[in-house]
């Protein structure tokens, strides 16, 4: 039976995102540590012998799948991250434009402008 993948989305507080992201990042570790290791060590017990068998395509296939799945882990991990580090950058660009767009106060006049003013002079 063929797996097959879907794409969700869904929302959660902004504090629970780093340990959102830490639980992806243990489901990879998990597919390394686990089915990703064991499908490389039969790999590894391939010989020129038997390179060209049904048996070796079928290690070959179940390593793809099992590299596939910790590639789609990793993924969905990066997508977080950098949708994170998108906002905040946008973030901290919008507040720095917001400062620099603030009217200036006014301008005080000079003393000697400000003297010819009151004894009429121009």
């Amino acid at each position: 039976m063929k797996k097959e993948r879907v794409n969700i989305q869904y929302s959660i507080d902004w504090e629970e995102l780093p340990a959102e992201v830490y639980r992806l990042l243990s489901r990879a570790n998990e597919i390394y540590s686990g089915d990703l290791k064991k499908a490389a060590a039969e790999l590894v017990k391939i010989d020129k012998n038997t390179a060209l068998s049904l048996d070796t395509l079928s290690s070959i296939d179940i390593t793809r799948k099992k590299l596939a799945a910790m590639d789609y882990a990793l993924n969905d991990v990066a997508d977080i991250v950098n949708g994170y580090l998108h906002f905040k950058v946008q973030t901290t660009l919008q507040e720095h434009q917001d400062t620099q767009m603030s009217p200036p106060g006014p301008t005080p006049v000079p003393p000697h402008i400000e003297q010819e003013a009151e004894s009429g002079e121009t």
